[in-house]
């Protein structure tokens, strides 16, 4: 089942864009998934947290792209304007929140060793997800938890 974890959020962008049909209800149950993953990670802990981040480091790395190119598009005011769109949106936005909630468990040498990402990196990544959130919100696209 950690393995799926590390699976399913690097899949979760997939089955969200891959499904024409039936695809708001994918995109559900990808953010509901997620949201359950974090809910679990929260209640194992670090040791949980470890064991992801170990079987997939590199998904982790890039991690900071991902959320920078998505912040990017945000600022830019690239934000979905139909349902569909943005439950995708939503579901890429969860991606990155699952990710970095992971990683958040972690001492911060362990994040070191594990991704490369010092505490002053993870750190902005953090206030870029809050804000990117926040301008989202702003503009009607609001991530369940």
């Amino acid at each position: 089942m950690r393995k799926g974890l590390c699976i399913i959020l690097c899949l979760i962008p997939f089955l969200a864009f891959g499904q024409k049909k039936d695809e708001g209800n994918i995109v559900d149950k990808g953010i509901d998934w997620a949201v359950g993953m974090w809910n679990r990670a929260q209640k194992e802990g670090k040791p949980f947290a470890e064991k992801t981040i170990k079987q997939a480091p590199s998904y982790y790395k890039g991690i900071q792209t991902s959320l920078t190119d998505f912040a990017r598009r945000v600022e830019k005011g690239d934000i979905a304007k139909t349902i569909e769109d943005k439950k995708k949106l939503v579901s890429e936005l969860w991606r990155m929140r699952s990710a970095i909630n992971l990683m958040s468990l972690l001492d911060p040498g362990v994040l070191k060793q594990l991704t490369g990402i010092d505490t002053s990196k993870f750190s902005e990544m953090q206030k870029t997800l809050q804000k990117t959130e926040s301008k989202l919100a702003k503009a009607g696209v609001k991530a369940k938890a």
